[in-house]
């Protein structure tokens, strides 16, 4: 049986576990204050506790995560101030993501950029908020990741998942799910017709108005 030290690196086991955590953050399995129990997470992703200890540390330092002496690792509860101002840091991150990436997109991009709207429009319309705000996450990741910047891509993924616990309940709602996903069909059409200042001005908006969404 290969140990963690077989894999690809530790680092790499690290990562795993914080994505992990970050699907449980989206999915709701997890929220504000509730505890992270090291052994069965390890047991889920068939590690050993070393590198959930490594990730959950990792969170504590991105802000995610707080430690309680003798009683382990629980979700941060994030006060109003520190939500409005992590908006402001997305609108201002992921616009100049979209602007990026509305540069340099391949035809091959162009297709799953869009193909991510299409799967929302069809599952907006469902009850399925959960299933919605997983493939919401899943469009932001991609601009994201495909603008080929490190170092906003690092600051966007610290703003995002502590926005996570509380970004999923609103979503639930209809009207905000149509709204959101409008929003989407904007930026992506933006963005695939190469038009930077268009796709930084539409996705700015659409952070602002998410913002303004869950303040109410």
């Amino acid at each position: 049986m290969p140990t963690d030290s077989d894999d690809a690196g530790s680092s790499s086991l690290t990562d795993r576990v914080i994505l992990e955590l970050e699907a449980m953050l989206v999915r709701g399995d997890i929220g504000p204050g509730q505890r992270i129990a090291e052994a069965p997470l390890a047991a889920r992703l068939g590690l050993s506790r070393a590198p959930v200890r490594e990730a959950c540390r990792a969170l504590v330092q991105a802000g995610l995560l707080v430690s309680v002496r003798n009683r382990g690792m629980f979700v941060r509860e994030v006060n109003a101030r520190e939500i409005r101002d992590l908006y402001e840091i997305r609108s201002l991150i992921e616009g100049e993501m979209a602007a990026k990436f509305a540069t340099q997109i391949t035809r091959a991009q162009q297709t799953q950029l869009m193909s991510f709207v299409e799967r929302m429009d069809k599952v907006a319309e469902s009850e399925k908020g959960a299933a919605y705000y997983a493939l919401n996450v899943q469009f932001h990741r991609y601009i994201a990741e495909h603008c080929d910047n490190r170092q906003m891509l690092d600051i966007y993924r610290n703003a995002v998942m502590r926005l996570h616990i509380y970004r999923l309940p609103r979503l639930t709602e209809l009207r905000h799910r149509l709204e959101s996903n409008q929003q989407h069909r904007e930026i992506a059409s933006a963005i695939v017709a190469g038009d930077a200042q268009r796709a930084r001005d539409a996705m700015r908006h659409h952070i602002l108005t998410g913002r303004e969404r869950y303040a109410s």
